[in-house]
């Protein structure tokens, strides 16, 4: 098991972005073939939230739960 603290953000003041930063966690290349829980403290419309699923998908771990 292995605990990683990472920040997330895809807004820039109260507006959506394209684009979403992944701040603390270096190689995701890391992820693949693991099990990821992911643990939020604010989930406002989501839309953070899915663009992370998603760019975590990519590196192909085993399964995310949110």
């Amino acid at each position: 098991m292995s605990l990683e603290f990472i920040r997330v953000r895809s807004y820039v003041n109260d507006r959506s972005t394209d684009q979403l930063e992944i701040i603390g966690l270096s190689d995701l290349n890391q992820l693949e073939g693991k099990h990821i829980l992911i643990i939020e403290d604010i989930i406002d419309t989501g839309v953070t939230m899915v663009a992370l699923k998603k760019e975590l998908e990519k590196f192909q771990p085993k399964t995310i739960h949110v």
